[in-house]
């Protein structure tokens, strides 16, 4: 695990373009047909003072590969922010996303932030599962979707 880089682009592209259509639903709430360079700089290109985004790479064959990332995008008082995990399909249900969520917390309770939180599908009861693991709050809101919220102080 490492911090993700600008020069990473490639590599988040090719890993989201070999997503499950549902695992791109469950990370998005929709199927993203087109990854643009916009959206990829978005990803990639971090400013580390207002939000943190940390990748899961290996090596296969002499080639790198993502597969995982998460990352927490702050609010504008730098106290509170939203996070979001994805763990390519290849690779859930052996604990990555645990880990991925284990650092994003420890880092959010470094740089001071005294909340985390999200939106997920309610019919995503792994990210539920594991959020309820870690203490997060769970709050049903309407069309489907569940808030999630973790006080950090």
């Amino acid at each position: 695990m490492r911090p993700i880089r600008p020069e990473d682009e490639p590599l988040e592209r090719e890993m989201l373009y070999t997503l499950s259509e549902e695992t791109m639903r469950m990370r998005f709430f929709r199927v993203v047909r087109e990854i643009t360079h916009e959206m990829l700089i978005r990803f990639c290109n971090i400013d580390y003072d207002r939000d943190f985004a940390i990748v899961a790479e290996i090596e296969k064959n002499g080639t790198r590969k993502l597969i995982g990332v998460g990352r927490v995008m702050m609010e504008h008082d730098l106290k509170t922010g939203e996070i979001a995990v994805l763990v390519h399909d290849a690779f859930q249900g052996k604990g990555l996303g645990y880990k991925l969520m284990e650092v994003l917390i420890r880092i959010a309770k470094e740089k001071g932030l005294e909340e985390l939180r999200g939106i997920a599908l309610t019919e995503n009861t792994r990210i539920l599962r594991m959020v309820r693991e870690f203490d997060f709050t769970r709050e049903y809101l309407p069309h489907g979707e569940t808030a999630i919220r973790l006080r950090l102080r």
